[in-house]
């Protein structure tokens, strides 16, 4: 098997969501010739003309945006031969080479989930970048991921997190949150996340039942009689709220050029929504004119077309490619979005009575998720008089320095 890749999980926000439509203001980053080119062959036209630029200045662009594999998937040895010369076009290879591997680790892992679930009566779909590339919307070894997101049913899910670990997953010792439970590790190394709700969605809401009665969760009986998958509107709608919403202060932990790729593939496979479809799923989290704007600029990206700069203050297209750029190339626009991000995710103030209670005393079913069964009374008693100790030990790993706390991919 691969060797372990999948990063562990940021400490969870102790008071549930970010704050509504963090405010994005980049600076604007030129176009030098390299990131034309990058941009180009990750998100253009194949055939057109992207230039000759420095070698080792694009390579470095296409690692620091976490688009290496794209130009190797897209484009084929000759043509990076011929636009970078023969050492870079091996290396844009080999990287290819080996998030073609963990692909498919990835689908070997999901497909034995799948027959486990299936074992003990749960329902279950991939998330994101497994539910992608199931679907053949990724090109191969185009897209690097952190782990594998399983979603369940919230009451199946400890049920289903007790069968996992009886067959040889073990705790990575890294926190849950309010949508998921702790993650998981195989004996291979590949990390597991049981979800509970993908969150951020507007109506019908993130849960398996809202999903379902929503039309937003379809059937795949050729994986297994209890699999389910994603429909092209939640994997569109997922890929905006979790890129420009939960992640949108944190590109550390989730470049936001791979929400950006998410959506370009959905693009060119034609099953890319519109803003009036996805508006209700990702509003007010994603308010509209920034949604227009993103999907303005998939379409520009696609197409090849020019991406004229950002006006101030204003959501557009070149607004966006600005931050998308600017959260992985300019470490003092980084650096704003973390302070940022530590203040907003304590509390949101406008939310602030009914997010303190939330998080003292949250429901028999969050303290069964995050802490595991009790037993009997006693048992349930110590578990909630150990959560306000929890919180103390979220918030203080929140407020650590940036450099000392780890990513998911």
């Amino acid at each position: 098997m691969v060797q372990a890749f999948w990063r562990p999980v940021q400490p969870a926000p102790i008071m549930g969501a970010m704050p509504r439509a963090p405010r994005l203001d980049p600076p604007p980053v030129a176009l030098r010739p390299e990131l034309e080119y990058v941009l180009a062959r990750a998100f253009g036209p194949v055939g057109r003309s992207a230039g000759h630029p420095p070698p080792q200045r694009a390579l470095s662009l296409a690692r620091a945006l976490d688009l290496e594999g794209r130009l190797a998937a897209r484009n084929d040895l000759q043509r990076l031969a011929d636009e970078l010369g023969r050492a870079a076009a091996i290396e844009l290879l080999a990287r290819r080479a080996l998030l073609a591997a963990q692909a498919r680790a990835r689908a070997g892992l999901l497909s034995e989930m799948e027959r486990l679930s299936a074992a003990v009566g749960v329902p279950c779909a991939p998330l994101k970048g497994a539910a992608l590339e199931r679907r053949g919307v990724v090109p191969e070894g185009a897209r690097r991921a952190g782990d594998l997101d399983l979603l369940v049913p919230q009451a199946d899910a400890p049920r289903l997190a007790r069968a996992l670990r009886e067959h040889g997953l073990e705790p990575t010792g890294h926190p849950g949150h309010h949508h998921q439970l702790p993650p998981l590790r195989t004996r291979e190394g590949h990390v597991l996340e049981l979800h509970v709700e993908v969150p951020g969605l507007g109506p019908p809401g993130g849960r398996w039942q809202e999903l379902l009665a929503g039309g937003l969760l379809e059937r795949e009986p050729e994986a297994g009689p209890l699999a389910h998958g994603p429909t092209p509107r939640l994997l569109a709608a997922h890929a905006i709220v979790h890129g420009l919403w939960q992640h949108a202060l944190s590109p550390e932990s989730y470049p936001p050029a791979r929400a950006l790729a998410d959506l370009a593939d959905l693009h060119a496979a034609g099953l890319l929504p519109g803003a009036a479809a996805l508006a209700p799923l990702v509003e007010p989290l994603v308010p509209r004119t920034r949604l227009e704007a993103l999907l303005g600029l998939v379409a520009l990206l696609c197409a090849g077309e020019r991406v004229d700069p950002a006006a101030p203050l204003v959501e557009s297209p070149g607004r966006l490619l600005d931050h998308v750029l600017a959260a992985s190339l300019d470490a003092g626009y980084r650096a704003r979005l973390r302070r940022r991000e530590r203040l907003s995710s304590l509390c949101s103030p406008a939310h602030l009575p009914g997010a303190l209670w939330r998080a003292l005393a949250p429901g028999e079913a969050l303290l069964e998720l995050r802490y595991g069964p009790a037993r009997g009374t006693l048992g349930r008693i110590a578990r909630r008089a150990r959560h306000p100790f929890g919180l103390l030990g979220r918030a203080a790993a929140l407020l650590r320095p940036a450099a000392t706390r780890e990513g998911k991919a």
